[in-house]
């Protein structure tokens, strides 16, 4: 059933955004030189990572259950709106601290 597999790609994605949030918040502000470009690496992969679920969730929203898609879709858009917020993030804490000599490839 759609709605199981939909679960369970929430859950994943889930546990991305709070290790991003985790990386963000908590270990990218101590970290300098190439153990700050790492974390940034790592955290773009997470937020692939994490986009690609979503993408994969939208698939899986439009085999549920109608009377299930309009919560899952408002789920989903969330979900949307805090891996562009995460980017946002990522993008200001790399430009502040001078982590990239260009804006790396996140929106």
């Amino acid at each position: 059933m759609s709605s199981e597999r939909l679960e369970g790609i929430e859950a994943k994605v889930n546990v991305l955004v709070q290790a991003i949030q985790d990386e963000l918040s908590y270990q990218l502000p101590r970290k300098n030189g190439d153990d700050r470009r790492r974390s940034i690496q790592s955290i773009e992969k997470k937020l692939d990572e994490a986009e690609e679920l979503v993408n994969s969730a939208v698939i899986e929203v439009k085999k549920a259950p109608l009377v299930y898609q309009k919560d899952a879709t408002a789920r989903v858009a969330q979900y949307r709106r805090t891996l562009t917020s995460l980017k946002r993030q990522l993008v200001r804490s790399s430009v502040a601290e001078g982590s990239f000599e260009e804006t790396p490839n996140v929106v």
